[in-house]
């Protein structure tokens, strides 16, 4: 459901608010190697975290994410990722196909914007005899 928060996969308590998922088709892939991009809004209540994990992609592929927090909780829900480029302790840049990342328990309310896309494989030219 677009523009209200739903739990999110993990199971753990944040929730997700999608604002756009964008897919490019098939027959464009060739010119442009996107699968496709997203952005959702996560919250985190108190209690709400995220365990470790990785995000896998078809083989090939990379899958990278840039997250913006807007609302830093009381307590807690810190971002863990060795590997990921962090900037003002506010965004994170990082791979969550390679990088194991995730999010401990918060206390208070941590809101983040996050936007991520999924690279194909690069693609060889055909050769020529």
């Amino acid at each position: 459901m677009w523009f209200t928060f739903n739990k999110g996969r993990q199971g753990t308590g944040y929730e997700a608010m999608t604002i756009f998922m964008v897919p490019v088709p098939r027959f464009l892939q060739r010119w442009l190697p996107f699968k496709g991009a997203d952005a959702y809004i996560l919250r985190y209540l108190t209690g709400s975290s995220i365990p470790p994990h990785v995000d896998p992609v078809e083989a090939g592929s990379e899958h990278h994410r840039v997250n913006i927090v807007l609302k830093h909780p009381e307590a807690g829900g810190e971002f863990v990722c060795t590997g990921a480029k962090r900037y003002f302790n506010r965004i994170f840049y990082f791979r969550p196909d390679l990088l194991r990342h995730e999010v401990t328990p918060c206390q208070g309310t941590r809101l983040v914007l996050s936007f991520g896309w999924v690279r194909l494989p690069q693609q060889h030219a055909p050769t020529q005899s």
